[in-house]
């Protein structure tokens, strides 16, 4: 009887747990990754993030700074994620709406800009280490989107990860 109701409670949670990965994808680039719904596609970023993607009201875009290549943007290779957006948010020099902040250990910021057509946009980068590179993951969204935007970043963060072969 014990092995009977182990067993259907074990295929319920495998089930349960297909039917939660559903309607998520891993979008990877290079060394890390990051899960977001099925909603978001490959957007043209026209050089802005080395990916990006978007679901028709977020823009997620990932930028990677390699250690080899840190000495020309005036980066040293030995910050840590909170002192890479320190660094980071001083070479911007622009206005943000609070300091950096951590969420779990993930360094980040917001700041809103305006575009040429005087629609206002929502930021937050947000800052990674790799044993290869610097990655800036940047979410964007329309600045009346900014309270259920930074909910979804802050979920869209703790699914960041670092591919298992550049671990070792």
């Amino acid at each position: 009887m014990i092995k009977r109701t182990l067993s259907v409670f074990l295929i319920l949670v495998i089930l349960l747990s297909f039917a939660s990965c559903d309607d998520k994808d891993r979008f990877e680039y290079c060394e890390l990754g990051i899960i977001l719904t099925e909603d978001f596609e490959p957007y043209d970023s026209e050089g802005a993030f080395n990916v990006a993607y978007s679901d028709g009201n977020t823009i997620v875009g990932i930028a990677r700074y390699s250690f080899v290549n840190c000495e020309e943007l005036g980066l040293l290779s030995t910050y840590t994620p909170k002192k890479l957006a320190e660094v980071y948010l001083d070479m911007m020099d622009r206005t943000v709406d609070e300091g950096v902040k951590v969420y779990g250990d993930v360094p980040y910021f917001t700041y809103t800009e305006t575009a040429e057509d005087g629609s206002e946009f929502f930021y937050m980068p947000t800052f990674y280490r790799t044993p290869y590179a610097y990655f800036v993951i940047t979410f964007i969204t329309p600045n009346s989107r900014e309270v259920v935007g930074r909910v979804e970043f802050l979920e869209y963060i703790r699914t960041v990860y670092i591919l298992n072969e550049y671990l070792q």
